[in-house]
């Protein structure tokens, strides 16, 4: 399980954050060399956003051949590498790309950082984590546009001093991720850092937020949630043009009818919710739902759905596994 998580947490945070910082250097106006925004980059950056990991890697390695010092190829690659646990190869790109990188371009820099901070974190190297978020947010432009990024460096890093009992810097930086979040109101809050109080002293043991959000949970609870009843309801709402979400618009003739879903704790806060929809199974998504804690109170409240985004296609599920599995696991429901 742990492990999982882990992984979640890097593809979500950090991957797609990778993704986007790269997508926005690439317009006219960046200061990405015109050499790099090559048809094999392009392509790499557009597969690894729909989560073609295999064959974006396959662009970005044809990239390298050409222009074996293009920093951004090397960086998408650690970033997959990573995703796909393939820790030591992700270590050798993201050094590639650190060494490569133009010193001027501070967020791309912390991006690189964070990314780094990631696979330390996934392989539960807890001070080589913390040095590599304090180099991300030393790097990172203290402005609007990385406010972001710099909340999860700051989180995170909070994250990990607490679960290490270091519970003085650990209020530090959920309380600087607060005071970024209250700045830029159109933040969504992170769920570590929205309490009133983030670390008080009747909080101040190894319990986590999510140790709160999930305590007493049994099959009944895993199956049955407001989590699950958060992302229905924004499908629901896409579906009926309530909302608009363009990451889902290639994906709207899949994302119709009933689906089955599995929740999982979220290490960035909240639940991930993978589903499957029963009239196309061959495809998985997922889901971050965000939801508030008062420590004090044990209320979880304000619940968030962040989009949906496909996880993986060509799976080898049918309606007939679906069927089954419901059979044999009745407290499993559609929705």
């Amino acid at each position: 399980m742990k492990k999982r998580l882990l992984k979640i947490f890097v593809a979500l945070i950090v991957v797609a954050s990778v993704i986007i910082a790269l997508i926005a250097i690439m317009n006219p106006t960046s200061q990405m060399p015109r050499r790099y925004k090559t048809e094999n980059f392009k392509r790499g950056v557009e597969l690894a956003e729909e989560g073609w990991i295999e064959e974006s890697l396959t662009y970005f390695e044809a990239e390298l051949k050409e222009h074996p010092k293009n920093p951004y190829a090397h960086l998408l690659i650690a970033t997959l590498y990573t995703e796909l646990e393939k820790y030591d190869n992700a270590k050798v790109a993201i050094e590639n790309a650190i060494k490569y990188i133009p010193k001027r371009q501070k967020y791309v820099r912390g991006m690189m950082h964070s990314l780094k901070a990631s696979i330390h974190h996934s392989l539960e190297e807890w001070e080589e984590a913390i040095k590599e978020l304090s180099l991300c947010l030393s790097e990172l432009p203290n402005d609007k546009a990385s406010n972001m990024e710099r909340i999860d460096a700051y989180t995170l890093r909070g994250e990990i001093y607490n679960s290490s009992k270091q519970y003085e810097l650990a209020e530090q930086d959920f309380r600087k991720a607060e005071e970024i979040r209250l700045r830029d109101k159109k933040i969504i809050p992170s769920p570590s850092i929205d309490t009133i109080n983030p670390v008080t002293s009747e909080a101040k043991t190894s319990e986590t937020f999510n140790d709160i959000r999930f305590a007493g949970w049994g099959d009944a609870e895993w199956c049955d949630n407001e989590y699950i009843r958060t992302v229905r309801k924004y499908i629901d709402a896409y579906n009926n043009g309530e909302i608009t979400d363009k990451n889902l618009d290639k994906y709207k003739d899949y994302i119709q009818g009933k689906f089955v879903a599995e929740v999982e704790p979220s290490m960035a806060g909240g639940a991930v919710i993978y589903i499957v929809f029963c009239d196309h199974p061959e495809n998985v998504f997922y889901s971050i739902v965000y939801s508030s804690v008062n420590v004090q109170t044990r209320e979880i409240y304000d619940y968030k759905c962040i989009g949906l985004r496909l996880e993986s296609s060509g799976s080898e599920c049918t309606k007939e596994d679906i069927k089954k599995g419901l059979a044999e696991h009745p407290e499993v429901r559609m929705w």
